[in-house]
């Protein structure tokens, strides 16, 4: 393999590991972009579309057998989700069944739950 060709396999296989770790989290593919992608390989957009033709087609190369996620209501909300179940996975069982002692936490719960329902009415109409 030629100096050029392994120059063009490094900048894929950093663009993949980039991919990797940006879009981790359920919900950040939606957020970030090949921009951010090639913020974090330190490299510019074009070395990304270089090698891929598009957002969706490096998806694909970093996550293989994974379908592409959709944007939705849903995947957005997933990320809320996640750090809301985390803080009630926080709570003992007492906290739980008492919730007035933890009226924030219990209000935010309420109000995600809302969002979560209207979400997947959404979802369910398209």
């Amino acid at each position: 393999m030629g100096k050029r060709a392994e120059a063009k396999a490094d900048t894929r296989s950093k663009a993949i590991e980039a991919a990797q770790r940006v879009w981790a989290l359920p919900g950040n593919y939606d957020k970030h972009g090949v921009r951010e992608i090639a913020v974090a390989m330190d490299m510019s957009t074009g070395a990304v579309f270089a090698n891929f033709k598009s957002k969706a087609e490096l998806w694909c190369a970093a996550f293989p057998g994974q379908p592409v996620p959709v944007d939705s209501p849903m995947t957005r909300l997933a990320p809320k989700m996640l750090a809301l179940l985390a803080q009630i996975g926080a709570l003992d069982k007492d906290e739980l069944v008492l919730a007035h002692f933890a009226p924030a936490l219990a209000e935010d719960l309420h109000h995600m739950l809302g969002q979560a329902s209207m979400a997947l009415e959404l979802q369910q109409a398209a």
